[in-house]
């Protein structure tokens, strides 16, 4: 995250659930965008990019949010 960080890197997307009680996300100005639902088919995820995308767009910097493959979003 750190190094995401300070490269200038504007969001970091997870499958890992347990990703901001590891990491001390308030700390960095990173979006974080947590997938869930994901299954091993990655049609759900290859459908859902514009979608994504225009979240990640509203998003403040230091902003977790979910977003749910398969459900619209």
């Amino acid at each position: 995250m750190q190094l995401a960080d300070t490269q200038g890197f504007g969001a970091v997307l997870t499958l890992d659930q347990n990703f901001t009680n590891e990491l001390g996300v308030e700390d960095f100005r990173l979006r974080v965008l947590i997938l869930r639902r994901i299954r091993h088919n990655r049609e759900p995820l290859i459908r859902a990019v514009a979608e994504i995308l225009c979240l990640l767009s509203r998003m403040s910097p230091g902003e977790v949010e979910e977003f749910h493959l398969g459900e619209g979003g």
